[in-house]
């Protein structure tokens, strides 16, 4: 496969990478913010995932623009990265925002995260995993910055993320096969809009 971003590349290499894409490491939380609240997630060797299921909030990181998260929204962002999330209306980031080391939550450590007190505003599934295209190549691991999309209602999503938590949450045999093969669903719709999406996932080198 020639070495192009990824949405420039053909439907055939596409399908073939779609085909050969193997996810492992799956580990996911579904994490609940009051508003107002902040969750400070700690830098992983994976990349991670985000998915909002329900309110608005934004993601920090550190030298990126504020990444607006309303339902049914998807980020990934690269491996090494700490960030903040907060349940706000406003992309005003708070003191330190990014800048944790190893501190702070880490996606998957617990399969439900509160933060805060009352009512949700903002209710996430988080988590990290490794996406292998080939022997070797981690398909999210170089990005230079993170991939946002937003889906909609018929693509299904919620379901798929909120039954890839549970699985691992009952911790029943095949549970982590059964998560990894739900996460790879979502990464199946991400690439398919790699052909439809306005957005330049630039440096995405396949």
């Amino acid at each position: 496969m020639a070495s192009e971003p990824l949405w420039r590349i053909s439907q055939q290499d596409l399908d073939k990478l779609m085909t050969t894409l193997d996810v492992t490491l799956v580990r996911l939380s579904e994490c609940a913010l009051a508003a107002g609240a902040h969750l400070a997630v700690a830098r992983t060797e994976t990349s991670t995932i985000h998915y909002c299921l329900r309110g608005a909030g934004f993601i920090f990181l550190d030298d990126e623009p504020p990444i607006r998260l309303t339902p049914r929204t998807l980020v990934i962002v690269q491996p090494g990265r700490a960030m903040t999330v907060v349940a706000t209306e406003h992309p005003t980031a708070p003191r330190n925002a990014g800048k944790q080391n190893n501190g702070g939550f880490t996606p998957g450590s617990t399969q439900w995260h509160t933060v805060g007190d009352g009512e949700p505003a903002l209710v996430l599934a988080c988590g990290s995993f490794r996406a292998n295209y080939g022997p070797a190549l981690d398909l999210f691991a170089s990005l230079a910055t993170p991939i946002v999309e937003t889906f909609d209602v018929h693509d299904q999503l919620d379901q798929v993320m909120a039954y890839a938590i549970a699985e691992l949450a009952a911790q029943d045999v095949g549970g982590g096969p059964m998560s990894a093969a739900l996460l790879k669903l979502v990464l199946l719709a991400l690439l398919q809009r790699c052909l439809v999406s306005t957005n330049a996932w630039s440096a995405f080198q396949s």
